[in-house]
């Protein structure tokens, strides 16, 4: 029982027994006045307890996905991050389940994955995870460093960096050497060549950051270095991994963030095209 049913019980008996009122109780009268209010007391925190678990579960996140796509493991390390419950809901892709009109009425664009929180549907990883971790902003671990409104913005300035310049580099890079040959072509030399090259002057400038603070936006862990570990993680898997071993400040990097127990909890599950590679 909780501590409010007892001290409301306990309250109600005590001016029944002892405070002056402008009427009395009979012994028979004021007994069963106490029963009926610890009754009440506690039918209305049964109610209460039951309703909160009913909308506990009816809230409950749900994360649709698959848990080798690169964008789905963004979103599964950040909620494991910040230690959040949900429901994993695979999507087969090879079955194009993602195409169909359930799915396409969680996501118009028909890609994963997608979040379910109560009656919001998101889609799109990076929206979702910036959404999961102001939602719990106050559990696990802060990705957003949400108390000091100056790191706070240089996290948003090395997001956005990712986004507009790490990953336009290095996903082709990882198409052409993973997904290309499970649609029966060879991979594009000429393509891989190209991104490389660009994503050797981003890495430069990584390099040059990563010598002055141990994470992008500064000495702190944040949603900006997790936004990376997907398709890097894909990226080592490629003949190309010099790229990032041969940059020491951006290998010490990389070797800190992928070690962390949440990304691990994610990793095991990346395999895809290993079979084919």
């Amino acid at each position: 029982m909780e501590d409010w049913v007892i001290s409301f019980t306990l309250t109600a008996d005590y001016y029944i027994n002892t405070v002056p009122l402008p009427f009395t109780f009979t012994n028979t009268s004021a007994g069963f006045l106490a029963s009926f209010i610890t009754v009440f007391a506690i039918v209305f925190f049964t109610v209460s307890l039951s309703l909160k678990l009913s909308n506990l579960i009816e809230m409950a996140l749900k994360l649709y996905g698959a848990a080798m796509s690169t964008c789905t493991s963004r979103v599964l390390t950040c909620l494991h991050e910040k230690e959040a419950d949900f429901e994993f809901i695979s999507v087969n892709l090879f079955a194009g389940e993602h195409k169909e009109s359930p799915f396409l009425a969680k996501n118009p664009f028909g890609q994963i994955p997608v979040l379910e929180d109560g009656d919001l549907t998101l889609f799109e990883s990076r929206a979702i995870s910036a959404y999961v971790a102001e939602k719990f902003k106050e559990s696990g671990y802060d990705l957003i460093r949400y108390q000091n409104v100056k790191e706070g913005a240089q996290v948003k300035v090395w997001m956005e960096v990712e986004s507009q310049q790490y990953h336009p580099a290095i996903s082709p890079i990882v198409f052409q050497f993973f997904v290309a040959p499970l649609q029966g072509k060879s991979p594009e030399q000429a393509i891989i060549d190209e991104h490389l090259e660009k994503l050797g002057k981003v890495l430069d400038i990584y390099e040059d950051k990563l010598s002055r603070t141990k994470y992008l936006a500064g000495d702190f862990y944040s949603l900006a270095d997790l936004f990376h570990l997907s398709y890097t993680y894909y990226f080592m898997k490629t003949p190309w991994a010099n790229q990032i071993n041969d940059r020491p400040h951006v290998k010490a990097w990389w070797e800190d963030i992928s070690s962390r127990p949440a990304f691990l909890k994610v990793a095991s599950a990346m395999n895809f095209g290993e079979k084919q590679n």
